[in-house]
């Protein structure tokens, strides 16, 4: 855990990984959800999502036209 922020109704976590990537992730929960299982800075922390709920971006690279 790299950043915790407080927003009133949610809580934004952002997370650095371990995996050598450079790319933080930002995950938004309810305040509600969060409180019920906390965590603290730097700790280690497992992300897990149902895949329909998964929104991929465009890629950013040019593509051949």
């Amino acid at each position: 855990v790299y950043g915790i922020e407080y927003q009133g109704m949610h809580v934004v976590l952002t997370i650095q990984p371990d995996d050598g990537q450079q790319e933080r992730l930002t995950v938004s929960l309810p305040e509600a959800v969060y409180m019920a299982n906390p965590c603290q800075m730097n700790a280690p922390l497992n992300l897990y999502w149902h895949p329909m709920d998964a929104h991929a971006l465009p890629s950013s690279s040019p593509t051949a036209a």
